[in-house]
């Protein structure tokens, strides 16, 4: 069984403005570092396997670099 991700896009005062659900890690890192809104300001990964959520900041639309490797982490690498 593979594992599902949500990505959850966030606006600065919490509200979401975009979700996707994936099984494949590589979707989810395609997903959180290229596929941003323009006006998010965080995105969050959840685990709907475990529960684990992971939240990163984003700049510019963009999620810094030591943020992709920790988010390469939580989803397994790639």
């Amino acid at each position: 069984m593979k594992t599902k991700y949500k990505v959850v896009f966030k606006m600065a005062g919490g509200t979401i403005i975009k979700v996707k659900e994936f099984v494949q890690p590589a979707g989810v890192i395609y997903c959180a570092t290229q596929d941003a809104p323009d006006d998010a300001n965080e995105v969050q990964i959840e685990n709907l396997e475990t529960g684990g959520i992971a939240s990163y900041e984003l700049n510019h639309g963009q999620i810094p670099r030591k943020s992709v490797d920790a988010l390469k982490a939580f989803v397994g690498g790639v």
